[in-house]
């Protein structure tokens, strides 16, 4: 069984940056945060062994797994182009 999520850049400030996510993109119904002084202190130090929870916070009760399944697809492209995508999909 295969999983397609797509996510969206809501708002992007110096401290975080929030994105919204689902499996459709007419159903994004998963908001999260990535802290952006955390992020760029766990890749910065290649032995650091921070936790997506200190990295990552879900702004909504009603949320399922998405996020946790394109978070990684974020990071990989913040890595590479050092800006936060507004849109980013991903098929498995």
């Amino acid at each position: 069984m295969g999983i397609c999520v797509y996510a969206r850049k809501t708002d992007e400030n110096d401290e975080h940056v929030i994105y919204v996510c689902g499996n459709s993109p007419e159903r994004l119904d998963t908001t999260f945060r990535i802290d952006k002084s955390v992020l760029e202190n766990g890749l910065a130090d290649s032995q650091s062994r921070i936790a997506v929870r200190d990295i990552v916070t879900i702004l909504n009760t009603d949320h399922k797994g998405y996020w946790i399944a394109i978070l990684g697809k974020i990071f990989r492209y913040y890595q590479e182009y050092n800006t936060f995508p507004d849109k980013i999909s991903k098929e498995s």
